[in-house]
């Protein structure tokens, strides 16, 4: 979380202010600089060449890289009007410490001018920093440590042939608390316009590691020291064992350079190292450095690129360290221009659309049926990173009206080869999409990319089921529901990608570059019209991410997939055309796929409500927590001996000694099942599939128990006597530790995977109370058991078993068992993807206090109940109405103040009258299914949000963030489809309200328009039928 206080920016424009000294010197420049604007025939430097202004604030930010917050346009970081010491600045860059920015310049540059300081949101608050300008490696200006409150301070500084220039901000040496820093009326004037420049690792684009994924370290050497060649330290960069192979993909034409050193480390054992850069697939940069010593500078063109790759190649013996040092890449000034636009050959034809093909299979245009079958120019096709087609394409037709292309693609450096399909076929309501891999020789992986693109980007809007629409730049919580326009995004579906480099154990769902569902959306602008390319959640998905650019270019990257002769890879996709709403494209995706939407037991609705996770057995206050909303308490962890023996093999009426030091039974356990069911609560059992014991050993210790019956009382012995061969291991060879001394477990592992099932009918048969089991700790999910093999997986040139692939098989047995008992089976969704929802009922998410968590399990949760987490108070602070009010517009419960609760709100006199308050609100969302019909509502104005749920009797609308707003016009289409046949009757309640109350609501055919009062921005509207009562229509 941030140390700092600001806000979330406003989507307002800039107010005047008056205008600095600086701004008024660049005037004067721009006026003498106005006359000699025609073109020079020779003008080699900025004095003789005549230099135009170019502001700060003008430029592409998305490299400006910060240690909290993103850079704001004529704005301070925190969203306000920047001020200084009490002066206000119209134009501007805000930031934040640490910080830095680079620019490439071509020594074609005269000055850079600024006012610098931190900004007045700060006020009351310790905030220092200190300006750096950096022109080639080499300090031009520092401002001196600033605090909030003193004046701004100007800088003018020279750039005669500077080539790179960056603009630091340290935190000054004390930490980055409040560390709000203003780059106020920052300009250059400069002959050419600067082009922004961004470190390769902190670029929109997919990395993938070909070879040496298992050595490759971020801003490290291999040994994980600082990177360092010929004495001088790098801060950034990759440093891996040669051989390493690495491609970067898709640029989609958006740069213009690639600059990086390239050397072999100072630590290194005597090697030379090879460095390669092909662009698309084209030697750029080739040259063998011999040992450690001088780093090589390397320059490489990318215009209208869409692949880099990098390579360095042992040569000789031992393996060196190679490192690639400072690589960046270079904005291009404005988008590569489109090639030709071919005319479609072949035709794919559905009721709903018409999909034009090249000769060669590219796509070239769409038709949508109900827009008057206007063509759409579109460009798309899959390829795979690092390959080049080989000999021509084959075309065939196909029975039923479908297409078929074959190409053979080969890697150049590699010699690994493989036949690429693509079949087009139509489907009532969209084209389907089959992309088939067959390799033909040794086994290999690269990345496999589909990619779709829009030609009119500028009059269409983007969506998908994202964390956040602003991806990278998000800060606090906003309305995922919002599309937004065309950015350079790189998304992971669900969480990022296992990397040996960067592990990420113990992952939680706190970043904002993920994706929940795999679909891509787009709106057009002023037509009712909108396509999305589905990914089939049926189709084996290991790790995938998604990346956009401005232009209108949407690309799905397959990762890890095994190439070969044995098995082929496989993957469909659908062509959907729907209304210009995200809701159309979710109401495609859950009539296709309903296994992956619809809870298996719809029971688990009716457990929908606020819950708890505690392990308190006592007396409640039925009564309050029923006004609270509260129905579930998953049982906290603590009635097993150790963890995974969730219930130990004892004969009945037999006790054991709990976790936490207590004598229970499983009958003891069933009274407290039954009780909470007589008093109309739920219980969910604790289970947990990929973890196991309790303070573990490594290396095993000598065995305890004398006979096998006794084996299960030592988690030592019970591991390594019977499940060592799913325990999940470093490199080294030692298992992973997690909670409370117990390791990861792999549980694909065919007897660890038994041990589970016989867990499993032991709770059904020794607790039939119960009402289903919660399943932890799905972070474990990301891993690869590279001493398993799955048959699909391949990492670090060597095949693996995915957990993606054996949390499959196991929930394709734990979920039919629980299932058939009548249970249901939650889960704790640390990774957000829709296919791990394939026998799940519901999702009870550990971290919806984070705003990217409480977004994607929403999503997730379109037909199945989810419970968020409250730690505790302070997530309900400093405003406990926006609280509510979120979990409101995602149709989520969050955790009550319950008795007991582990790491999480505990009952208070001041918690429980908030959850009091909105307690009527949440019980009117119980059952609730999201509406996806198009259209369905609008708030006049935009002045608040409102979502849509149908709930048993009719629907609930949560009205939301209505500000200071006193009322809401808000209209709902197809009423007669929401609530049947007749007059409807609507109602609404408020937050501290007991009672509902009629709504004025008048109806036009098939849409119901009300005037729906607020109270602190906020109702929940209910419509059902009935008879109204006197004056309640218009």
């Amino acid at each position: 979380p941030s140390r700092s206080t600001a806000s979330p920016a406003p989507r307002h424009g800039v107010p005047t202010a008056r205008i600095g000294r600086a701004a008024l010197w660049l005037a004067i420049a721009i006026a003498a600089a106005a006359p000699a604007l025609a073109p020079a025939r020779s003008l080699p430097t900025a004095s003789s060449r005549r230099a135009a202004v170019t502001w700060l604030d003008a430029l592409d930010l998305s490299g400006w890289k910060q240690d909290w917050g993103v850079a704001q346009h004529n704005r301070s970081v925190g969203g306000n009007p920047m001020r200084i010491a009490g002066r206000a600045f119209p134009r501007g860059v805000g930031t934040h410490a640490n910080s830095r920015f680079s620019l490439e310049l071509s020594g074609l540059a005269a000055r850079f001018t600024a006012d610098v300081g931190v900004d007045d949101e700060m006020a009351g608050h310790p905030g220092s920093v200190e300006f750096r300008v950096v022109g080639d490696d080499r300090p031009l200006w520092t401002s001196g440590v600033m605090r909030v409150g003193m004046p701004a301070k100007h800088a003018d500084v020279g750039l005669s042939g500077v080539k790179t220039l960056e603009l630091v901000v340290t935190d000054a040496g004390d930490g980055i608390d409040s560390d709000h820093a203003d780059w106020a009326n920052a300009a250059i004037l400069s002959a050419v316009r600067p082009t922004p420049v961004v470190y390769l690792e902190t670029a929109a684009v997919p990395m993938v590691e070909r070879r040496g994924g298992a050595n490759l370290r971020l801003d490290r050497a291999p040994s994980g020291e600082p990177m360092q060649a010929g004495g001088r330290q790098f801060a950034r960069g990759f440093g891996a064992v040669a051989p390493c192979d690495l491609i970067f993909s898709p640029l989609g034409g958006r740069y213009q350079r690639f600059q990086a050193w390239v050397g072999v480390d100072d630590a290194s054992p005597s090697g030379a190292v090879r460095f390669r850069v092909l662009v698309d697939g084209n030697v750029r940069f080739d040259a063998t450095v011999p040992g450690p010593g001088r780093p090589m500078r390397v320059a490489v063109p990318l215009a209208g690129a869409n692949e880099l790759r990098l390579v360095a190649e042992q040569v000789g013996r031992p393996a060196a360290w190679a490192d690639w040092c400072e690589p960046t890449l270079s904005l291009a000034v404005a988008p590569a221009a489109s090639p030709a636009h071919p005319t479609g050959t072949y035709v794919v034809h559905s009721r709903a659309i018409d999909l034009e093909l090249s000769a060669s299979g590219r796509l070239v245009a769409v038709k949508m049926a109900g827009d008057g079958r206007i063509r759409h120019l579109v460009d798309g096709a899959s390829r795979l990173a690092g390959c080049r087609q080989e000999g021509r394409v084959v075309a065939r037709s196909l029975r039923g009206g479908g297409v078929q292309f074959t190409r053979r693609l080969v890697d150049p450096l590699t010699a690994n080869a493989c036949t690429l399909t693509e079949r087009f076929t139509p489907t009532p309501t969209s084209i389907r999409w089959d992309v088939r891999v067959a390799g033909t020789g040794a086994q290999w992986s690269t990345a496999i990319e589909t990619a779709l693109r829009w030609r009119d980007a500028q009059r269409t809007r983007f969506w998908t089921a994202w964390a956040d629409s602003r991806h990278s730049h998000a800060d606090g919580w906003s309305d995922p529901l919002t599309p937004a326009r065309f950015d350079d995004m790189r998304l992971w579906y669900g969480a990022p990608a296992y990397s040996a480099s960067n592990p990420r154990i113990g992952y939680c769902p706190f970043l904002y570059d993920v994706f929940c569902i795999p679909l891509a959306t787009v709106l057009e602008d002023g037509r009712d019209q909108g396509l999305s390319l589905v990914v089939s959640p049926e189709s084996r998905l290991l790790d995938l991410e998604l990346t956009t650019d401005r232009r209108g270019c949407i690309t799905f990257s397959h990762l890890r997939h095994r190439i070969g002769r044995a098995r082929a890879v496989e993957f469909a996709m659908d062509l959907v055309p729907h209304s210009a709403d995200w809701r159309a494209a979710l109401a495609w995706l859950a009539h296709r796929y309903p296994a992956y939407v619809e809870p298996p037991n719809p029971a688990a609705r009716q457990m929908a409500g606020c819950g708890a996770y505690s392990s308190y057995q006592g007396e409640l206050d039925t009564p309050k927590l029923r006004r609270m909303a509260f129905r579930l308490n998953w049982q906290a962890s603590f009635e097993f001996p150790y963890m995974g023996m969730f219930l130990p093999p004892v004969a009945p009426g037999e006790q054991w000694v709990s976790f936490r030091g207590e004598s229970t039974s499983a009958e003891r356990l069933n009274a407290y099942y039954r009780r909470m069911r007589q008093l109309g609560f739920y219980v969910l059992s604790y289970f947990n599939v990929t973890e196991f014991g309790t303070r573990v050993q490594y290396p095993p210790p000598a065995r305890k128990a004398t006979a096998d019956a006794d084996l299960w009382r030592d988690p030592n012995g019970f591991l390594y006597g019977r499940l060592a061969n799913a325990i999940l291991r470093n490199a080294a060879g030692a298992p992973y530790g997690t909670w409370e001394g117990a390791v990861a477990m792999d549980p694909g592992d065919p007897r660890y995977q038994a041990f589970l099932l016989e867990q499993a009918k032991r709770h059904i048969r020794r607790t039939p109370d119960m009402c289903g089991i919660c399943i932890d700790r799905s972070d474990w999910l990301r891993l690869y058991n590279p001493r398993a093999d799955d048959g699909i997986s391949w990492v670090d040139d060597a095949p693996a078993r995915s957990l993606f692939v054996s949390w499959e098989q196991m929930l394709g047995r734990l979920g039919p068992l629980m299932h058939r008992a009548g249970k249901v089976v939650f889960m704790n969704q640390h990774v957000k993807r829709l296919e791990t929802m394939r026998h799940v009922d519901g999702i009870f998410d550990e971290f919806t206090y984070h705003p990217a968590s409480i977004n994607t399990s929403g999503l997730l949760g379109l037909r199945k109940p989810v419970i968020g987490w409250t730690t505790d108070e302070s997530n309900l602070k400093p405003d406990p109405d926006a609280f509510f009010q979120r979990y409101l517009h995602m149709g989520i419960y969050p955790m009550a103040p319950f008795p007991g609760n582990d790491h999480s709100i505990q009952p208070s006199a001041w918690a429980e009258g908030w959850y009091m308050q909105y307690g009527p609100l949440l019980d009117a969302m119980r059952g609730r299914t999201w509406v996806l019909q198009p259209h369905v509502v609008r708030v006049a104005g935009a002045q608040a949000l409102a979502n849509v749920f149908r709930v048993p009797g009719g629907v609930a609308v949560p009205i939301t963030f209505g500000g200071r707003a006193r009322t809401a016009a808000v209209t709902l289409r197809n009423l007669r489809a929401l609530v049947g046949p007749g007059r409807p009757i609507c109602e609404a309640i408020h937050p501290g309200e007991v009672a509902w109350k009629l709504v004025s609501a008048s109806v036009h055919g098939n849409t119901l328009r009300l005037n729906v009062p607020l109270v602190r921005g906020c109702a929940m509207v209910r419509i059902g039928q009935g008879h109204a009562r006197e004056g309640a229509y218009e």
